[in-house]
Parts: C-alpha cells; sequence; structure tokens
C-alpha cells in the first residue's frame, strides 16, 4: 500500500495545462460584431454629412436653374467668320509643318468658335468671353453642378462671371481664377480654387483637329480685346512633365484606396485586441 506521504505528493501534483478548460465570455464574439458595425456606421455617417454638407454649402451661391450665356449667331458675322476660319486653316497648317506661328484671337473670334464648331457644344450657353486685357479675361458662365447627393437628383448652377488670367499647361489652356461673382451670393476663395484646377480643355487633346496643334502651342498672351497664341518649334510647350489628366485621375484613386485600407487595417486591429482581451 502506498505511504500516506506518497498519497500527499500524489495529491499535489498540479494539473497539467491542456486539462484546464479555456474560459471565454459568451458575449466576446458579440462585441466584436458591435466594434465592426459601429466602425462601418461612423464611416457611412460621415460620408453622408460631407454629400449633406457640400450640398448645403453649395445652395449658398448656386441655383436649380441654368441661365444660358449668349450665343453669337455666325449668320450675322459671315464675313468675319470666314475671316476667321481662313486664319484658324492657316495657323493649322503652319504648325503641322513645323514652322513658327502666330495667331490672333479677338473676344468676338474666340465666341464665334463656340458658337459655329461642333467641338465646343459643351461651352455653348455656358461660357461666354465678355472682355480680355494684358491683366485679365472676365468670361460669363453657367457651371453645372451635381445636385443634392438624395432624393431629387437636378443640377444646381452657378450663374454668373468670373475673372482671371489664362495659362498653358501640357496643351490646355487653364484659367487662374482670381474672383467669381454670382448671382446668387458670395462665392467661397475655396471654390475658385477648385474651378481653376477644372480642366475644360482636356477633351479638345484628343480631338483629331485640335489635338494636335494644342499640343505644339508655347506660349499665350493676351491684349486689349484678343488673345494672342504662338508656337515655335526650337521651344518646349509648358508643362510637359507635369502631371496628365489621367494620371491625375489614377494617384486620387489610389489616394482613395489608401485611405480606405489604412481605415480597414485600424478597424480589424481593434477588433483583434477586444478579441485578445476577451479570451
Amino acid at each position: 500500500m502506498p505511504s500516506e506521504n506518497n498519497r500527499r505528493r500524489t495529491k499535489a501534483l498540479p494539473q497539467s495545462p491542456a486539462s484546464k478548460e479555456v474560459k471565454q465570455s459568451p458575449f466576446a464574439g458579440c462585441s466584436i460584431i458591435l466594434v465592426a458595425a459601429v466602425v462601418m456606421l461612423f464611416l457611412i455617417g460621415f460620408t453622408i454629412w460631407s454629400l449633406v454638407k457640400v450640398d448645403g454649402e453649395l445652395s449658398k451661391f448656386t441655383q436649380d436653374t441654368s441661365e444660358p450665356t449668349p450665343v453669337l449667331d455666325p449668320a450675322q458675322f459671315e464675313n468675319e467668320f470666314n475671316d476667321l476660319s481662313g486664319r484658324l486653316d492657316g495657323f493649322r497648317t503652319t504648325v503641322l509643318a513645323n514652322e513658327v506661328a502666330e495667331l490672333r484671337l479677338s473676344t468676338r473670334d474666340l465666341n464665334l468658335c463656340i458658337a459655329a464648331h461642333p467641338q465646343f457644344d459643351e461651352l455653348r450657353e455656358t461660357f461666354y468671353i465678355l472682355s480680355l486685357s494684358p491683366e485679365k479675361a472676365e468670361i460669363q458662365i453657367s457651371y453645372k453642378l451635381n445636385g443634392k447627393p438624395f432624393g431629387k437628383t437636378d443640377f444646381r448652377y452657378l450663374n454668373g462671371s468670373f475673372t482671371g488670367k489664362p495659362r498653358l499647361e501640357s496643351g490646355q489652356l487653364l484659367i487662374d481664377i482670381d474672383h467669381i461673382t454670382s448671382q446668387q451670393g458670395e462665392v467661397p476663395a475655396e471654390f475658385a480654387a477648385h474651378l481653376s484646377d477644372h480642366q475644360i480643355t482636356a477633351p479638345y487633346l484628343e480631338d483629331e483637329v485640335l489635338g494636335p496643334v494644342m499640343k505644339k502651342l508655347t506660349s499665350l498672351e493676351l491684349q486689349d480685346g484678343a488673345l494672342l497664341v504662338r508656337v515655335d518649334p526650337e521651344s518646349e510647350p509648358p508643362g510637359q512633365q507635369e502631371l496628365t489628366l489621367e494620371e491625375i485621375a489614377s494617384t486620387k484613386k489610389i489616394a482613395i484606396i489608401a485611405f480606405i485600407s489604412v481605415l480597414g487595417f485600424f478597424a480589424l486591429a481593434l477588433i483583434l485586441f477586444l478579441k485578445t482581451r476577451r479570451s
């Protein structure tokens, strides 16, 4: 028979870790799901709040209806339009021959181009040049913006005018806007900066008639009542090393994906942390 000491030693032996029952709170899984749901609801709520806030700000200086800008009738300027067509054809021929070329376009010339050429359909009734001077260009606009994020999907319109100075960049004509006047109310400076980045001439780079000429433009100059554009084969067009429209769009998509990935990482880390604590 085992001695009393042996029995005591046998009873004192600790249980194997494998024999212990792992105890876990029955509410651990619910907590994880709850945290994930809260994070998801926060992201959705923040997105909705941002959209509503933007719409509220836009309504302060935009309107529900468009007020079309003037459109010249080429039939009333037949001689002027024929002269303009001849100068445009001559300029294009000289540019494609890799020779130095210069073209002076008056305020009326530019408005006739918008009115008569199908390539500028999107600018018709939305973009009208009021005046040009060495310091600035003044342009009347009816700029279409996305409407409310929910409910009606009607567009909103910025009806008014702006002043700014044009510049060349990668074959595009961009306008650095310094002031916007709206019929509805005061326009924030941040929106003027946003509108300056709007590349209204980007689609024309792919046009088989306009694109080859636009890509060769090397300088432009504002004059009294006119815009002077030049092409010099020995000069490099400005902004050729800048990001293209497609590259900018791609960069924005990458930034958005990276932002969502970071949020997802932190949400997952939080879930794992809580699960570890409950174990």
